[in-house]
């Protein structure tokens, strides 16, 4: 799986670098949320931007993440997602389970003020299997 982990600010954003969000991709991205929600305590922004499709599997990944977030008393945002995920969370009556932004930028923004003035990143990129 490629994807980036930026966190600033207080604010961690985990970007997908690939165009599918399925079973494939769900063990690793699970693992990473684990160990995301375990360190850090700040919001934890997942951009969707270069996902095309996500199936059952990689909506249940994010739900995981929304449940351990919740019960942290932290804040899950998605941006960058396109018109088949939120299609997607429609028919699965999960429309409102999410707090959706069109940018990065955005779900920052929607952070409120910043909490701390540090910058850490990591870029992944496993081998194709």
């Amino acid at each position: 799986m490629d994807y980036n982990v930026e966190s600033k600010d207080g604010i961690t954003v985990i970007a997908l670098n690939e165009p599918h969000l399925d079973q494939a991709l769900t063990a690793t991205l699970k693992a990473e949320l684990l160990i995301l929600t375990s360190q850090d305590d700040g919001p934890l922004i997942i951009d969707l931007s270069n996902v095309s499709t996500c199936d059952a599997d990689g909506l249940a990944a994010l739900l995981m993440a929304q449940r351990m977030l919740n019960d942290a008393g932290r804040a899950l945002k998605i941006s960058g997602s396109n018109a088949e995920f939120k299609k997607l969370l429609r028919i699965s009556q999960l429309a409102g389970m999410f707090e959706l932004y069109a940018t990065v930028r955005a779900g920052r923004a929607s952070c409120g003020p910043k909490r701390k003035s540090t910058t850490a990143t990591r870029v992944v990129k496993s081998p194709k299997a």
